[in-house]
């Protein structure tokens, strides 16, 4: 009697038959919900209790994360105690990894900020590079607090990439060189000094309310808000545009889903969820309006009967 688990083997009995025609979440408003766009993050903000929310897009996600921060922190300039934050890149000096997600305990209003020059595609570049002090808590496996602090860099946090560009990369390495001149590269000195560097090795993070599908897969929470957004041309607006069944009739597709919606134990709220059967397409044509279109083309329509 669990639609949620009704819903996943569904999607797996797809998969596993290569049927990918047919695709309907329906709604029972006890396990689960379709939240207008209108009471969306009245909703979220009801069920904020062990939850995330799932998106297909790094951009979507990076979207979701700055509405939600809007209505929870108003008044924040920079992230701040409190903030859901996720892990974005594994930083051996601090013993976090790609994925761990944690809360901010405490952020210093000053960032430190440097401009480095960069040749990028053979010209000469400049890249702002800012780093900022934080304070964060972590959980270990045995559910212990992880304390954490050091410089968190800006420039990741603060953007819809999922990494670094190429720039900014090299960015990092310059200004370490630049700061450390008496040091001879390819010493043992120079590896230990840029293994410890706190600036080269800053912690990169992401907000944590929102994240893909990809970050989120291996998770389970209480409460799982799915943003369908696979796939969709960049103009489309996921909040209120109407889905349609393209790109979404293959494997892929149906692979995702299925991740997304077994993230969840208990709720699970679609926002702008796809709908498509076999008979999507098709329209009813009054005999009347058909034998115009024969008078017009001179050809006969074929006729599909389907026996109820």
């Amino acid at each position: 009697g669990n639609k949620i688990l009704d819903l996943s083997l569904e999607l797996r009995n797809s998969i596993n038959k290569n049927y990918f025609s047919y695709f309907h979440i329906k709604p029972n408003n006890e396990s689960i919900f379709e939240p207008t766009h209108a009471n969306f993050f009245e909703t979220y903000f009801k069920n904020e209790r062990n939850t995330i929310m799932v998106a297909y897009k790094n951009k979507t996600a990076h979207d979701f994360n700055q509405q939600i921060r809007k209505i929870k922190f108003p008044d924040a300039q920079h992230i701040t105690a409190g903030d859901h934050i996720i892990v974005g890149r594994n930083n051996y000096p601090h013993s976090i990894y790609n994925g761990e997600f944690g809360i901010v305990i405490s952020s210093k209003s000053a960032v430190i900020k440097r401009n480095i020059p960069v040749y990028v595609n053979g010209e000469p570049k400049i890249i702002p590079m800012q780093w900022r002090w934080v304070e964060l808590l972590f959980k270990n496996e045995e559910n212990n607090d992880k304390p954490v602090s050091g410089y968190m860099l800006e420039n990741f946090l603060e953007t819809d990439n999922n990494q670094l560009t190429s720039a900014e990369m090299r960015a990092l390495y310059i200004d370490f060189k630049i700061r450390n001149q008496n040091l001879t590269l390819g010493t043992p000195e120079f590896k230990d000094a840029l293994k410890n560097d706190p600036f080269f090795n800053a912690i990169q993070l992401k907000y944590g309310y929102a994240v893909t599908c990809h970050k989120a897969q291996g998770g389970e929470w209480e409460n799982v808000f799915v943003v369908w957004d696979y796939n969709l041309h960049k103009s489309f607006n996921v909040l209120t545009d109407k889905q349609t069944e393209q790109h979404k009739t293959n494997i892929n597709f149906f692979r995702w889903a299925y991740t997304a919606v077994t993230r969840t134990r208990t709720k699970l709220f679609n926002l702008n969820p796809p709908s498509f059967s076999p008979f999507s397409s098709l329209i009813y044509v009054p005999s009347k309006i058909r034998k115009e279109q024969e008078l017009q083309t001179g050809k006969t329509s074929k006729t599909l009967r389907i026996q109820l």
